[in-house]
C-alpha cells in the first residue's frame, strides 16, 4: 500500500462505500472479493478475505486500476488479448 501511494484511510473508504465486483467463493484458505471504491479523487481496489469463524477480514492487497486491465470506469475487467 505505501509504494503505491495508497493509505489506510484510503483502504478503509473504498470498503466502506464501495461494492463488490469480483467474488471468488472458491479461494484458499478463505472466500475472498474485489471492491471497487473511492477515496478522495482516487479510484481504490481492494482484495479482502473473510474469516467466517474467527469473523476478521484481511486485507490481500491495494492498488489503483489501470488502464491496462480495466475499462475506463475502473471497474469492468477488460478482456485479454
Amino acid at each position: 500500500m505505501l509504494e503505491r501511494n495508497i493509505s489506510r484511510d484510503d483502504v478503509f473508504n473504498a470498503i466502506h462505500d464501495g461494492r463488490i465486483i469480483e467474488s471468488y467463493p472458491e479461494a484458499k484458505p478463505y472466500p475472498s472479493c474485489l471492491i471497487a471504491g473511492v477515496s478522495g479523487n482516487k479510484q481504490v481496489h481492494v482484495v479482502t478475505s473473510w474469516d467466517e469463524g474467527a469473523h476478521a477480514v484481511y486485507i490481500i492487497t491495494a492498488y489503483i486500476p489501470d488502464e491496462d486491465h480495466f475499462q475506463e470506469n475502473g471497474i469492468t475487467r477488460k478482456m485479454r488479448k
